[in-house]
């Protein structure tokens, strides 16, 4: 099984939208595929994200993307995870897919661990 395209996202997004209408499937149908359009519009064109100012900029290269989807920039925080511990990552590392966003994120993927860990102590 493939991934979901943001199409496909897109699609179900509209689909949960119009769940709750009370319309002919016509209707219906019509609406969902505006929603779904509108949605993809959003989309900056490939190779492209849209800064925090809205303003689409071209990606030169690749991006950096932490193991929780975010991309991180000068100044931002990231955690990682050692031992089932979390810490925060005091310089920007050459790589950061091992890092995340959050010191929730970095906990939860802790937590399966620490759990094992604490299994393995019992034993």
């Amino acid at each position: 099984m493939t991934a979901p395209t943001p199409d496909d996202r897109f699609d179900e997004q509209a689909k949960k939208l119009m769940q709750s209408c009370n319309m002919s499937a016509m209707g219906w149908t019509i609406l969902q595929e505006r929603i779904a359009s509108a949605l993809r519009s959003m989309l900056p064109p490939k190779g492209s994200i849209l800064d925090d100012g809205g303003v689409v900029r071209r990606v030169l290269g690749t991006l950096p993307v932490t193991a929780d989807g975010f991309v991180p920039g000068i100044g931002s925080r990231m955690f990682y995870t050692h031992g089932g511990e979390v810490f925060e990552v005091g310089v920007l590392p050459e790589r950061v897919d091992d890092c995340y966003s959050t010191s929730f994120a970095a906990a939860a993927s802790a937590a399966p661990l620490v759990e094992e860990l604490r299994k393995g102590e019992g034993a």
